[in-house]
């Protein structure tokens, strides 16, 4: 799985939309994936400047989606392991966009009773 963020031009964060992309392999070859695109707000309404939102914020239905894509395209069989590749973030960006992402696939698999 991998995962992106692209942002506006600074002159247009917070009137145009970031959009964000999930990908995931579907079959254990890894040759063939799918794909959740979200369009997303570019800056924290909340806070001044121009900080713009790295963040997937709707990283766990994308999750979801990805993982149960794979599971219904291999007869219920679930991923052996899941490696998640994320693009380069400044490092005091580093711990928002990835502090959920190890409970995730788990969480997910749980939540859908995957068997």
């Amino acid at each position: 799985m991998g995962a992106d963020v692209t942002h506006p031009a600074p002159g247009e964060i917070g009137r145009k939309p970031s959009i964000a992309a999930v990908v995931g392999s579907t079959d254990p070859a890894i040759s063939k994936f799918r794909v959740e695109v979200r369009v997303q707000a570019s800056k924290d309404s909340s806070k001044e400047g121009t900080n713009v939102i790295e963040q997937i914020l709707d990283m766990e239905l994308c999750t979801y989606n990805l993982l149960k894509k794979f599971h219904d395209i291999n007869n219920g069989r679930k991923p052996e392991r899941i490696i998640f590749y994320r693009s380069l973030c400044f490092i005091n960006m580093y711990k928002k966009p990835f502090s959920n992402l190890q409970l995730l696939p788990g969480m997910e698999f749980r939540r859908a009773n995957f068997r």
